[in-house]
């Protein structure tokens, strides 16, 4: 029943930016690319595991995109992974955001709320360098350098809050990458220092 529409007619308000931002990362780079994101059907969150290969031309350039996409809603017995994950999650006290290579937020847990003042809803779909700014903490863009092989362990870091507070912290970064060491994401992990 898909077949001609538009593949982000399908998706709600979130998964849209983050589908967006996909195609374009493949098409850019050059590489594949993997994200995971929800799509509300009506009273049911449903979870995707989406992955997007490029196909190039003679000239090497991207003609055109592949991509996989599967319903993992319910993979875990009682329950779906990503809510059972969200909710171990907002039991931490630590701040705990997931974004994608490029640095949109796809997941914000409550010491994030807790720790900028920001709640969920605001920050998914922005970008984390809104809140980690360059600028703040001598021109490094950790999601970029987590990107590129650099794991980050209790950096020193200034983040800023919400009303243009600043606060110290210590921050800590790993890659999120899942098959074939195709880097999806980058969790970032920020405590109080």
């Amino acid at each position: 029943s898909f077949i001609g529409e538009s593949r982000l007619d399908i998706c709600d308000k979130h998964a849209k930016p983050l589908i967006q931002e996909a195609a374009r990362y493949v098409c850019s780079k050059g590489e594949p690319y993997r994200t995971l994101f929800s799509i509300q059907e009506r009273d049911q969150v449903r979870w995707f595991d989406e992955r997007l290969f490029p196909i190039l031309d003679t000239k090497g350039e991207v003609r055109e995109i592949i991509g996989f996409s599967r319903d993992i809603t319910g993979f875990q017995e009682g329950g779906s992974a990503p809510v059972l994950l969200t909710s171990l999650m907002d039991l931490l006290h630590e701040a705990v955001i997931t974004t994608t290579p490029a640095g949109k937020v796809l997941s914000w847990n409550r010491g994030a709320e807790l720790m900028t003042g920001y709640p969920r809803d605001e920050l998914i779909g922005s970008t984390a360098l809104s809140i980690i700014t360059p600028d703040l903490n001598a021109g490094r863009d950790v999601v970029h350098e987590t990107c590129y092989g650099e794991e980050i362990r209790d950096l020193k870091a200034v983040i800023r809050a919400r009303g243009g507070r600043k606060k110290r912290v210590l921050l800590s970064t790993s890659r999120l990458s899942f098959q074939d060491n195709i880097v999806s994401g980058v969790c970032i992990v920020i405590r109080e220092h």
